[in-house]
């Protein structure tokens, strides 16, 4: 360590913090906590199953752009798409596992990852069929392109092997292995998986999960969840979770403290739960002193309510007038779909 320049020390604690927190993401990489049975939330996008499109159009490109132009490729191709397949329905059957085991989202965090994963690949959902991931960047492209560079005799021979020529070929095993299992998954996500959500004030987040029941439509079931990873291996606790992953958001060594009530009178610790309260309390205070000398008014409940009202107030907006229902509601991303509709 001590021959190793200063550039070289910074990279080297920020690998070993990187694979100390699996690869940077502490929760959603650590098997032992079961979040990979959640399924999508609001900010699915930095999601893995959010980048079949890419994962796709890659693939293509290292099978038929970068190989040379033979039948033995494309056949390699054509036993490469079942892998997308087998991918998309682990990540369905993780999903059942999720309800089982207790690793289930809130009403509202299913809604927002349903909405999410409907924004991201808009055309499946819409057109709720699986030729549409067809459409999807570089598929046709890179299929035609290596096709039109294959030999015709080669051509022939694939045409009386499959009984259809070589790109149709190419084409139906793209909508049968990752569009076909992707509609499936869709399909589940807003039907079966849904009725499972739990209400928000049964779990929201880390510290409530696995939860204790199976819910169906918002209403707690005698059948017990089995909060195993496997059928055996418990999940880890998500209180314990969260201690695990604090030390990747900061380089002290605190640790999720409880906050202290003695006699009424507030105590603090430099544990991260008791720092939080305290510099609460500190903005808090900050934000009623504010509050009082915008409105005038030295009682303070009087002064949050009328500094609440006049940051509410559509003085405070772009828009004169609330937006239009059909700009703003849930569908509303449907109707519009590309830069011109936005304009109008």
């Amino acid at each position: 360590m001590e021959r190793l320049k200063l550039q070289e020390r910074r990279l080297l604690a920020l690998a070993e913090h990187e694979l100390k927190h699996f690869f940077g993401k502490p929760y959603e990489n650590n098997y032992y906590t079961g979040a990979w049975m959640l399924g999508p939330s609001q900010r699915c996008k930095s999601e893995p199953i959010a980048s079949l499109q890419r994962h796709v159009n890659v693939a293509l490109y290292i099978f038929l752009t970068k190989g040379s132009k033979t039948l033995k490729v494309a056949k390699d191709a054509m036993d490469m798409l079942p892998k997308f397949q087998e991918g998309i329905n682990q990540y369905k059957l993780n999903l059942q596992r999720g309800v089982a085991s207790g690793m289930i989202r809130s009403v509202s965090e299913c809604t927002a990852g349903v909405e999410c994963m409907k924004r991201n690949y808009l055309d499946v959902f819409t057109r709720n069929t699986p030729e549409a991931v067809l459409s999807w960047p570089g598929v046709r492209s890179r299929i035609q392109d290596f096709v039109s560079r294959v030999p015709i005799r080669n051509l022939s021979a694939w045409i009386d092997t499959y009984g259809k020529n070589m790109s149709d070929s190419l084409y139906d095993g793209v909508a049968k292995f990752v569009g076909t299992p992707l509609v499936s998954l869709f399909e589940y996500l807003q039907n079966d998986h849904m009725i499972h959500c739990v209400p928000g004030n049964v779990s929201s987040g880390l510290g409530t999960r696995p939860v204790e029941h199976v819910y169906i439509n918002g209403t707690r079931t005698s059948e017990k969840t089995n909060q195993t990873l496997d059928g055996s291996e418990r999940i880890m606790k998500g209180k314990d979770a969260y201690a695990g992953i604090l030390s990747y958001f900061t380089t002290t060594s605190y640790t999720p403290g409880k906050y202290k009530r003695l006699l009424d009178i507030r105590s603090f610790d430099d544990e991260a739960h008791d720092l939080g309260w305290k510099q609460l309390t500190s903005y808090y205070r900050q934000a009623v002193d504010i509050a009082k000398m915008i409105t005038g008014q030295e009682n303070e409940s009087q002064a949050v309510f009328e500094f609440k009202s006049r940051l509410n107030s559509y003085s405070l907006f772009i828009n004169k007038q609330p937006f239009p229902k059909n700009e703003s509601d849930e569908v509303a991303f449907q109707k519009c779909r590309n830069k011109k509709c936005k304009k109008k």
